[in-house]
């Protein structure tokens, strides 16, 4: 009797630890996208459904818990996108503020930016960070208005034209989509002097500092693009969170860069800052 209920109890430990191993191996086997997808969410913090694309999905509100490490450095996932890839940006601005560009045009294809972000700045990453990164299409657009534009409106424009590289910035309707404030999701709303648009949105700096999207602006003129203020602006009259009309080549302000990792990525960790998702293959 004892020898069949050693036998038995070594038989159980090992089917239990066959099927813990099998649990662990497929939760790891998720690729990014269905580990992320099984975590969206329909209120609060977290990761939506995308409003104007089938098969998208963005993160929304304050604190999403969408950080992750590349370049051993902190990042924030913007958006998983339809054909599997993270699209991501830098959780801080670069050392150093940088014109759109010196060419004195709005055009991200030939921009003064693009090319360093493409080329110096790509080439300053580790190497084993530069091949988790895939080339691929950026939504530059047409130069977008603000007049009454619907967040569908703005996306259109924005698909308009494509840009494909590996390192650029995040869109105006990346930042838009990234508020929970209803009324954000709307152009006209994004530009006024009581703009919503850094009212629940992780995308809004607590300081003082100005960045970049890649997005062109059509209302003043061909050497202007879609600019933000970060949230303590202390005694400038800029309002936190709103978008204004950026001068290329006038004044150089903060650079986020962006970028979309491979589909075949997988990730580990919760995507807090405390635990943010590492990647590996």
């Amino acid at each position: 009797a004892i020898c069949l209920l050693l036998v038995m109890t070594i038989g159980y430990a090992a089917f239990s630890t066959n099927v813990t191993l099998m649990a662990k191996g497929n939760i790891l086997g998720l690729t990014a996208a269905d580990k992320l997808k099984g975590k969206v969410v329909t209120t609060g913090d977290g990761l939506y459904a995308d409003i104007t694309e089938i098969g998208r999905y963005v993160y929304r509100g304050a604190s999403p818990e969408n950080y992750i490490i590349f370049n051993n450095e902190l990042w924030r996932i913007l958006s998983l996108e339809t054909d599997g890839t993270l699209k991501l940006i830098k959780e801080n601005l670069l050392p150093n503020n940088l014109v759109w560009d010196t060419n004195q045009s709005n055009n991200w294809a030939t921009a003064s930016l693009k090319e360093y972000l493409n080329n110096e700045y790509y080439n300053s990453l580790l190497a084993s960070e530069k091949d988790l990164i895939i080339k691929h299409d950026f939504n530059i657009g047409v130069p977008i208005d603000s007049f009454d534009k619907t967040i569908g409106d703005t996306y259109i424009e924005e698909k308009a034209e494509s840009w494909r590289g590996y390192i650029g910035l995040f869109t105006v309707t990346d930042y838009l989509k990234a508020s929970l404030n209803g009324e954000c999701l709307n152009m006209s709303k994004a530009v006024q002097a009581d703009s919503p648009c850094g009212k629940q949105n992780y995308l809004l700096f607590d300081t003082d500092d100005w960045y970049w999207t890649i997005t062109a602006d059509k209302n003043s003129g061909t050497f202007y693009t879609w600019d933000i203020v970060g949230q303590n602006v202390g005694a400038q009259t800029a309002i936190p969170g709103r978008l204004y009309s950026g001068n290329v080549y006038c004044c150089p302000i903060g650079v986020r860069p962006s970028l979309f990792l491979k589909d075949n990525i997988k990730l580990i960790g919760d995507g807090t800052k405390n635990n943010p998702y590492t990647i590996y293959i």
